[in-house]
């Protein structure tokens, strides 16, 4: 099969999981997946069905769940954390489904959207909190159609910011509320998002040309919430979420000894 970019495969991705139609892609297109890709298409709609059914309820607080928790290759969450207070965003903003994020990440997510609205800029919402074991299907389910390149772009399971409950894939109305689509970055949302995210306490975990910093490639769509406070000061000093995180653990690691 002719290689196929992020962007198209997500496109038909996202449209048949909607659909509920990816078993019948996988029958009718034999020749166009290995006989892996096939299951982990499989895989991840059957993945994708049982976490959408409703927001894990757990009330239990995790030293996980501080806001400024590093993740990145290195540090990770254990397989089986979910992070507490989930709520459904679907009642609040536009999304493509039942999304789950943390309570305090969707106030603030909600307070976004409505000042973004009130300039004449919508967006939506196409992903929020992933558990490990639907991180882990979906790593698989890239790695069948982009192969070794697959990780530049997704995360290995329990090192995803997803699995925290507080980051977002995000997309706009000029757009066509397209997921993971690279012209979102200049989009008209793209753009307000740049200008007005960090004082929700947002901001673009995988910027343009900080992929040595980030250690994926650029993500105009994915945004983790910090919280105001650091938000600010990680726009302001031009650095990413993880550079910014990482010298803050480093520093609690030397004063903890």
């Amino acid at each position: 099969m002719r290689r196929a970019t992020k962007r198209h495969v997500g496109i038909l991705f996202s449209a048949l999981l909607a659909l509920g139609l990816l078993a019948h892609f996988v029958a009718v297109k034999p020749d166009s997946f290995s006989k892996e890709g096939a299951a982990a298409i499989a895989g991840v709609a059957s993945s994708a069905r049982a976490e959408k059914a409703r927001c894990p309820d757990l009330s239990d607080a995790s030293i996980f769940d501080n806001l400024l928790h590093l993740i990145d290759r290195t540090y990770g969450l254990p397989s089986e954390y979910v992070p507490s207070t989930l709520i459904d965003l679907s009642v609040h903003v536009r999304t493509n489904g039942t999304i789950c994020l943390r309570e305090v990440a969707a106030e603030s997510l909600v307070s976004m959207f409505r000042a973004a609205e009130a300039k004449g800029v919508h967006l939506g919402v196409t992903s929020g909190f992933r558990t490990a074991a639907r991180q882990k299907t979906l790593f698989h389910f890239w790695l069948s159609v982009e192969g070794a390149d697959a990780p530049e772009e997704i995360a290995e399971p329990g090192h995803s910011e997803h699995q925290l409950g507080t980051a977002v894939d995000l997309t706009g109305k000029s757009i066509g509320y397209a997921s993971v689509d690279p012209r979102f970055g200049d989009s008209k949302e793209g753009v307000w998002l740049r200008e007005n995210s960090s004082r929700y306490g947002f901001v673009m975990s995988y910027p343009k040309g900080k992929k040595v910093e980030s250690e994926y490639n650029y993500e105009p769509w994915h945004f983790r919430y910090v919280g105001p406070f650091a938000a600010t000061e990680i726009v302001s000093a031009g650095a990413t979420p993880r550079t910014f995180l990482r010298k803050q653990y480093l520093y609690e690691q030397t004063i903890g000894r």
